[in-house]
Parts: C-alpha cells; sequence; structure tokens
C-alpha cells in the first residue's frame, strides 16, 4: 500500500512539473517555437535529470563519500524505477 501511495505522490509531483515547465512565460526571452516539451525529452532519452538542494531530511549529501540519501532521493529513484528511466 506504500508503495501505491508513494507511486501516486510522485506522479502528481511530476505531472505538476511538467505542467510549470510547459507553461513557463519567460516574457525577457524572444519567442523560439520549441523543438520538444520536457516529458517528450524524458521519453525520448529514457533520463530524468534532476537538480537538487541539500536540506536535510528531505536530501542529504556526505562530504566524505558523495552519497547521497534521503526522502527526495527514494522518491525519484523509486519513480524512475517505476517508470524505466535512469536518472
Amino acid at each position: 500500500m506504500k508503495e501505491v501511495i508513494a507511486a501516486a505522490v510522485v506522479a502528481v509531483i511530476v505531472s505538476f512539473g511538467f505542467h510549470l515547465a510547459e507553461r513557463s512565460d519567460n516574457s525577457a526571452a524572444p519567442e523560439v517555437e520549441a523543438k520538444e516539451s520536457v516529458a517528450q525529452r524524458v521519453q525520448r532519452t529514457g533520463v530524468l535529470r534532476c537538480g537538487y538542494n541539500v536540506n536535510p531530511p528531505m536530501l542529504v549529501a556526505d562530504a566524505n563519500t558523495g552519497e547521497i540519501t534521503g526522502f527526495t532521493p527514494d522518491i525519484v529513484n523509486r519513480m524512475a524505477e517505476l517508470m524505466h528511466l535512469k536518472v
């Protein structure tokens, strides 16, 4: 049951992110026709590119090993696993 809830939360977050990415309006930038949307690029490449902000407990980066742990990486990695994507 936890996996179903986690997958649903991740799906909502990703959908919202795609929605914001497609609707972002930068009036200072010249109008250029988009070649492909973020969702299309993710589907084409099979890669989900993620940025992060180290903010415990959501995300913790070990200074010695460089290992990234926390709630956010767990959710993103599980989402990528369910969608057969590389992070």
